[in-house]
């Protein structure tokens, strides 16, 4: 697991758009995929709350599911529309959300989207659970209980925490990912976030996962060599 990294909060962003700040950093999680591996259409797995029947408002227990949130890049699309895109698809997972994974599973094997374990390579999940003094109720005692690291499914999981500040961290499969690179990754996330919020009107195909200053380097140029942006803005 990464260590815990400060991202923006999107929340004021998410207001302005009238979507939710989990669909901004679904789509900063989408976007920084995209980037790395070059896919048009892939799956993020997020699990819902599947809390939405009537009978289970007054009922203590999981009802969690996990299911998938696709991401479409295969046409020019800015930041903002990205945004509103997994606003939308998050609204269509979760009307669905009674459907059992496997059942999607199934689903896709018989409409010939490809190899399975692509749709389970890669999830992400929301807390924004109240702040403990925000649950004090008179009578009650309230005791956070602590999640262990290692129950993760996926190989590649972004888990995002919303208390007083937002923060995120990485759970991956050390077989499969270095522990420098998933950093990395986190980092590139984090550049995600902010370019969203401020850079909306940016289009996908230029925005790039690397800074000013990584940039530079990956050419062994030294800091200062304004000129060159545009040329590498271009070929991103």
């Amino acid at each position: 697991i990464t260590p815990r990294l400060a991202i923006a909060d999107v929340s004021v962003q998410a207001r302005t758009w009238q979507i939710t700040p989990f669909a901004i950093y679904m789509a900063a999680w989408q976007l920084t995929l995209h980037k790395l591996c070059q896919q048009t259409r892939f799956a993020v797995i997020t699990p819902f709350a599947n809390r939405q029947r009537e009978e289970f408002f007054r009922t203590v227990g999981l009802f969690a599911n996990a299911l998938p949130v696709t991401a479409d890049f295969s046409q020019p699309q800015t930041l903002q529309a990205l945004a509103y895109a997994c606003h939308q698809r998050l609204q269509l997972a979760n009307a669905n959300s009674e459907v059992p994974i496997a059942g999607i599973a199934e689903q896709w094997q018989q409409a010939g989207q490809g190899d399975l374990a692509l749709l389970f390579n890669a999830a992400i999940s929301y807390d924004n659970a109240p702040l403990q003094q925000q649950l004090a109720m008179p009578g009650y005692s309230i005791e956070l209980l602590p999640v262990p690291g290692t129950t993760g499914k996926f190989p590649l999981a972004l888990s995002i925490s919303h208390n007083s500040t937002t923060t995120a961290c990485i759970e991956y499969h050390p077989q499969q990912f270095t522990h420098d690179f998933m950093c990395r990754l986190a980092g590139y996330y984090q550049r995600s976030v902010q370019a969203i919020i401020e850079q909306p009107g940016l289009f996908v195909r230029a925005f790039s996962l690397l800074d000013h200053r990584q940039q530079l380097a990956m050419l062994g140029l030294a800091p200062g060599h304004d000129p060159l942006l545009e040329t590498i803005g271009n070929s991103n």
